[in-house]
């Protein structure tokens, strides 16, 4: 134990403990926020797929015909009919009160004009606010009336005189055959969760971590962290850091958890280039608060700048607006997130099935922020011996 205590890396490792300890507000953040945190976001989106949404029907043909439409689009599972309105401007109303997603138009005779052999025209409504839900909602609703209107025709072709094949091939003279690859379900927690519980964890990593390499500074402590790690710079950060790095790791475990067994999330790759790539993201994001608070030796500034770097991440990873429709100058900007190269390493190895050399690739760049930060570490120091930069908030 006395080998231990002259350490200097166990010395800087036992007095951060001590430093976790003793305050609340440290404890709070690291260990119930996170957790609390996850299981918000998992409550939001357990079901994985927006189920039963409000849709309203103007049904002016009141005939068997629009009855049995309303039936198959209620019997959707994304759309539940929840009004019966007399006219379209009602149903625009309910609309605008957010009291319905779509509206269906049946006209007047659209039984009859069936049964003429003529096309009548059903109009959907759809409100677009939520480009997502209302893609959902057009593709559900249009496959329930293609399917009434598939078995129409082949009811006419067969008594008609067709054989089923033969009416089957008339009501569908062209065939596509669907096969959709990764998600095909549309799981909104396949590629939403994954995305949202990884940048939780980033930024409560950066922001314990900007309060603990800041409050050296702000606390004027810093000669007592230089004098622990025997005035290794190096030391200081690596003691430092390693609580951290333990529990946000048990933390990234936790998210393992949720993503793989409880939301069933496929792996389809390595669970351990996973683990691997999941450690390295917790490093950057704690070194990156040291590059903040070294950069600006100031750890308010440091927060509120890192505030709108790690949740800006999300948008430039390309889950909010695709990558590839992005212009080249935020293609270019989205390349000082890390994150957004770790997430392509995580769905790499899930949903996509992707070779493990292609999975490591976005690893290098992760790389190339590390040492970045390790190279920007002999400033910090300078930072922590230089009195002019102590007491800042």
């Amino acid at each position: 134990m006395k080998q231990f205590e002259k350490n200097a890396f166990y010395r800087v490792f036992q007095r951060e403990i001590k430093i976790i300890s003793s305050e609340w507000v440290t404890i709070l953040s690291m260990l119930i926020l996170p957790i609390i945190a996850f299981i918000f976001v998992i409550f939001i989106f357990h079901q994985g797929v927006p189920r039963d949404m409000a849709v309203s029907v103007v049904d002016q043909d009141q005939s068997a015909l629009s009855r049995k439409i309303t039936q198959m689009v209620d019997a959707t599972s994304i759309a539940k009919i929840e009004q019966h309105c007399s006219s379209k401007q009602d149903a625009y109303n309910l609309m605008r009160q957010g009291k319905n997603r779509a509206f269906l138009f049946i006209p007047k005779d659209t039984e009859k004009d069936v049964l003429r052999g003529n096309a009548p025209e059903i109009v959907l409504y759809v409100d677009n606010t939520n480009i997502v839900t209302a893609g959902l909602l057009n593709k559900g609703i249009r496959t329930a009336i293609g399917t009434l209107s598939i078995q129409i025709k082949v009811a006419t072709s067969l008594k008609k005189g067709a054989s089923q094949s033969q009416a089957i091939a008339q009501a569908m003279p062209i065939k596509l055959e669907d096969h959709i690859l990764f998600n095909p379900y549309a799981n909104y927690s396949f590629f939403l969760v994954s995305g949202l519980l990884p940048l939780l964890l980033t930024v409560f990593v950066f922001f314990t971590s900007t309060y603990s390499f800041g409050s050296e500074l702000r606390y004027k402590t810093a000669p007592e962290l230089l004098k622990a790690s025997d005035n290794s710079v190096i030391t200081a950060v690596a003691g430092k850091m390693l609580p951290y790095t333990l529990i946000y790791f048990l933390h990234a475990l936790l998210m393992n958890y949720f993503l793989f067994t409880f939301l069933d999330m496929p792996l389809t790759g390595s669970y351990f280039l996973i683990i691997v790539s999941e450690i390295l993201l917790i490093i950057t994001y704690q070194l990156l608060a040291i590059l903040f608070i070294t950069v600006t030796s100031n750890m308010r500034l440091s927060m509120s700048l890192g505030s709108a770097f790690t949740m800006m991440s999300l948008t430039f990873a390309g889950l909010t607006f695709p990558y590839i429709g992005m212009p080249i100058s935020a293609k270019i900007f989205s390349y000082i997130f890390p994150y957004g190269y770790w997430l392509k390493t995580l769905l790499g190895q899930t949903l996509r099935n992707e070779e493990i050399a292609y999975s490591i690739y976005p690893l290098y760049y992760i790389l190339i922020f590390i040492v970045i930060c390790i190279l920007i570490l002999p400033l910090y120091k300078k930072r922590l011996q230089n009195s002019k930069y102590h007491g800042k908030i």
